[in-house]
């Protein structure tokens, strides 16, 4: 098997599993423990501040263990807490734990990952291998989320126990990847020009800021979901059906930009990201019909795939595909898991929009802001 494709079948089934527990969850503690609205969005909260601490602190871990170590230990660890949920799964507590925790150990694991598939790639290579990487794990994502349905409604046990095997399967792909991945030096001639890293560093600043704001709708979304859908799908397998929607719509602008590289260096992205994000979170959360939210979760997955590609993309460029670089990436994302039920909560204490206007209106000015140097 080659480096590549091991990635690949890495990706798509860390993903996987990501989807089953991260957000399967989610219909499983509505439907079978009885959480409420807030003790889903607390739960979303502990899952985000650990994704974070771990994000940032896997650079450096990474260099004393080797990426293919940290690989080891991200993976066995969360085998570990899906095994401990899977033992008592009716026990909050329990799950509560073993969920928080497992977003230690892939906050260690996802930036290793990132790191492994532009590694030693020049700008033009690094597109393609970013676009690998995406489609890689977003392809599972739809395929996790129709997955949770059938799977709670049946047994729902089977999400931690897949999820572990998933995790053992993949440590087996590990001996493919070389310990320490080599990366394109610093002077290499197809690094691009100043002038041109200072363009791509102000279309990284907006395009992260527009992925933190999607993450943090995405993780008020994600909570509620369950009780936005329950009235108008009727079952949990159609709502965990209309649910993959979103990513649906991601997975395909991720292959239509990897297919189109004439995108990078221009601010046509960011600005549909700016743009897309409100108008789909706002369709979602007010939808009086099933087809309301299912079109609001296409426009909001299609404006996060434009961030998430943008945004990984300029920061491996920039910082020559660095774990560092997939840290804070990864970072920027646990930070939209940690705002978003903050803000979740606060809606919940007063009228909702009174919360989320002014929220989707600083979050569309601060990532609209980086883009004026371009004018410069």
């Amino acid at each position: 098997m080659k480096r590549l494709h091991a990635l690949v079948i890495l990706a798509f089934a860390q993903n996987l599993t990501l989807i089953l527990v991260g957000e399967g969850a989610y219909f499983y503690t509505h439907h079978a423990l009885q959480f409420t609205n807030t003790q889903n969005l607390l739960l979303a909260l502990g899952r985000g501040a650990c994704f974070v601490a771990a994000a940032l602190s896997s650079h450096a871990l990474s260099r004393r263990l080797g990426e293919r170590r940290q690989m080891y230990l991200g993976m066995a660890g969360q085998a570990v807490c899906y095994l401990m949920i899977y033992t008592d799964p009716a026990d909050a507590s329990v799950l509560v734990v073993g969920m928080v925790g497992y977003n230690l150990f892939a906050g260690l694991k996802w930036p290793v990952i990132e790191s492994y598939f532009s590694a030693g790639t020049t700008p033009r290579e690094t597109l393609k291998a970013v676009g690998w990487f995406n489609l890689s794990w977003s392809a599972s994502a739809p395929i996790g989320m129709m997955l949770a349905g059938p799977i709670i409604s049946i047994r729902p046990a089977l999400l931690f126990a897949l999820s572990a095997g998933v995790d053992l399967m993949c440590m087996s792909l590990l001996p493919k990847l070389e310990a320490k991945p080599a990366h394109l030096e610093l002077d290499h001639p197809q690094r691009p020009p100043a002038e041109q890293l200072g363009r791509y560093a102000a279309l990284l600043a907006s395009s992260r800021w527009s992925m933190m704001i999607s993450y943090a709708l995405f993780y008020m979304i994600s909570p509620l979901l369950p009780s936005i859908l329950d009235p108008l799908a009727g079952s949990i397998v159609l709502a965990t059906l209309c649910a993959a929607s979103l990513h649906v719509a991601r997975f395909v602008v991720f292959v239509a930009m990897r297919q189109a590289p004439g995108w990078h260096g221009r601010a046509g992205v960011a600005v549909g990201a700016i743009v897309g994000l409100p108008i789909g979170f706002v369709m979602i959360i007010t939808a009086q019909s099933l087809t309301a939210v299912i079109v609001g979760q296409l426009i909001f997955g299609a404006a996060s795939g434009l961030c998430y590609y943008a945004a990984l993309y300029y920061a491996m460029v920039i910082k020559n595909s660095s774990v560092s670089a997939s840290g804070k990436h990864e970072a920027t994302i646990g930070s939209g898991l940690i705002v978003g039920p903050v803000v979740g909560l606060a809606a919940m204490q007063v009228a909702a929009m009174a919360v989320y206007s002014p929220f989707l209106l600083v979050g569309a000015a601060i990532s609209a802001w980086p883009l004026r140097r371009l004018r410069a």
